[in-house]
């Protein structure tokens, strides 16, 4: 495997980690989800565009998102993340931080199903084992939780879409994401200044609160521009497989540190699905040593 591919699966795992331990950060703000999400759009914009005017300036970017075609497909994408952040943050701050783990654990599937049906990737036997386990898994949860998981399916899909869609994006991630971040702030704007006391509440807040919130664009923006990043040279059935990590790292989380219960269909078939994962886990490492 080549530096520069390591560089990318590096990237990829970095946004994953990421993501997997930002439970604990949006539990440490005191905002509503609507807040929350609200807040993330319109201090992302500022952040990314902070960046970009230190690396290239604003004119490459206003060149490369002048186009009807991209802001159209951007701004789709966006509404995506709106829907995926909202269920999420809801999830998390109230006390679901477990089932939400479980749209990340379906997630990687629909990702990887996605890269050999429309982008042609080929998998291995041994792989298409260890996927089939874990989709067994995935409806043994379905069937115990004796309920449809509209936190779980809502979650996977959105994001599934939106990875797609990042995938046929032929601009910067960064630049992608800043686009995103641009068309949905002024809803959130609008949202915040005539049905929240959100900004006024700020102002009031001492400096640590207030910090964190400030942090909002850079802990919001880092993931999804590595993501981004990795996501125009990573296989999808490589991003499946990392995509493992935030999961599991949500779930713990949830588990040990916010002491959720467990759930009988996750003792059940956790078991299967990391058996399936290492199925799919050992293969890919093994046929990277014989590429290297």
């Amino acid at each position: 495997m080549s530096s520069k591919l390591n560089k990318y699966i590096l990237s990829a795992f970095l946004a994953y980690f990421l993501w997997g331990v930002f439970p604990l950060y949006w539990k440490s703000l005191t905002l509503s989800p609507q807040e929350i999400i609200c807040l993330r759009f319109i201090l992302s914009f500022f952040t990314c565009m902070l960046f970009i005017f230190v690396k290239t300036g604003i004119k490459p970017f206003l060149r490369e998102i002048c186009n009807i075609k991209v802001i159209s497909l951007h701004f789709i994408s966006g509404s995506l993340l709106v829907a995926n952040w909202y269920i999420y943050t809801w999830a998390v701050l109230n006390g679901q931080t477990i089932e939400a783990s479980l749209g990340y654990f379906i997630n990687p599937i629909v990702i990887t199903l996605g890269g050999i049906f429309f982008f042609k990737e080929n998998i291995s036997k041994v792989q298409q084992l260890g996927v089939s386990l874990v989709i067994l898994a995935v409806l043994v949860m379905v069937l115990l939780f004796g309920h449809v998981p509209y936190i779980a399916f809502v979650l996977a899909f959105t994001f599934s879409i939106y990875s797609f869609l990042r995938k046929r994006v032929k601009i910067a991630s960064l630049n992608a994401f800043c686009l995103e971040s641009m068309l949905m702030s002024p809803f959130c704007y609008v949202y915040l200044l005539w049905t929240q006391n959100t900004f006024a509440e700020m102002s009031n807040l001492s400096f640590g609160p207030l910090f964190l919130i400030l942090l909002m664009g850079v802990v919001t923006a880092s993931p999804l521009v590595l993501y981004g990043y990795s996501a125009k040279k990573v296989e999808f059935k490589t991003l499946g497989l990392l995509q493992y990590i935030a999961p599991i790292l949500q779930f713990l989380i949830g588990l040990l540190i916010f002491h959720e219960d467990l759930q009988l269909a996750h003792k059940y078939s956790l078991p299967v699905l990391f058996l399936g994962l290492l199925l799919y886990m050992s293969h890919y490492l093994s046929s990277s040593k014989r590429a290297s």
